[in-house]
């Protein structure tokens, strides 16, 4: 997997946390810079942390699994891909807030967000060379989203495009996972 393919994957990342972002930070406008520090840091450390830890389980999964790594790597992919289409067309009811200034709601909520970093970071360690360059454009990209998510949810900006944005992830995801699967059948 070269590094224009792990960009892609990242920004289809990035896309689908974005919302997340945006959602936390309107949910804090009204506390204070440490809270909001906080929690934007919990967040950005939670999905470093997982991708990280995806890069290396998919080093070493791919380690023990050589000849299957390209099929283990695709299955990933369309699956993340079709979870988040998937989740961003089911309807969410928004009646239940997370009160991000309670430690354990914000861990709870960091842990279920870092699970796609995880998959997708699993998917880009069974086929890649270098996992710093990968983790680096993760990281990069993941950057992006997290200072444009919470500002746009700090400054209220309305954002009625949210739920475009996550079908989009999806499909940048699927689209990776379609290339490889093309690419493996020798078009």
């Amino acid at each position: 997997m070269n590094s224009v393919q792990i960009a892609i994957l990242a920004a289809g990342l990035a896309l689908n946390s974005f919302i997340s972002f945006f959602n936390s930070g309107y949910s804090l406008t009204s506390t204070d810079f440490d809270q909001k520090l906080r929690s934007g840091a919990t967040l950005f450390i939670f999905q470093v942390l997982m991708s990280g830890a995806g890069l290396w389980l998919g080093i070493r999964i791919g380690i023990l699994a050589v000849n299957s790594n390209y099929y283990i790597s695709q299955g990933i992919l369309m699956f993340v891909g079709l979870k988040i289409i998937f989740d961003s067309l089911r309807y969410r009811q928004d009646n239940k807030r997370t009160n991000l200034l309670e430690t354990r709601d914000l861990v709870v909520l960091a842990l279920s967000e870092g699970i796609l970093p995880l998959l997708l970071g699993i998917a880009i360690g069974l086929d890649v060379d270098s996992v710093m360059i990968a983790w680096l454009i993760i990281i990069s990209f993941q950057t992006i989203a997290i200072i444009a998510g919470f500002s746009a949810g700090l400054k209220k900006i309305s954002i009625s495009y949210g739920f475009k944005l996550e079908i989009l992830a999806g499909l940048v995801i699927l689209a990776a996972a379609l290339k490889m699967l093309i690419s493996l059948i020798g078009y």
